[in-house]
């Protein structure tokens, strides 16, 4: 699956996730994850809500 449909596939079951959430239900490495999630902001793909321990993600609205 790509970035993009990770957002687009995972997110819908939940309406937010954090990274340990997407490292339990992806089994990928905290420092990839975080690589991909910074590409998927910059994308507009993602919205970060949140600081540090208690950063969370959000699907972003496309028009």
């Amino acid at each position: 699956m790509n970035w993009r449909g990770f957002a687009v596939h995972l997110l819908p079951d939940h309406e937010t996730l954090t990274l340990g959430q997407i490292v339990q239900l992806t089994g990928g490495k905290p420092s990839t994850l975080k690589l991909r999630l910074r590409e998927l902001v910059a994308s507009g793909h993602l919205l970060p809500k949140g600081q540090g321990r208690g950063a969370y993600y959000l699907r972003a609205r496309r028009p």
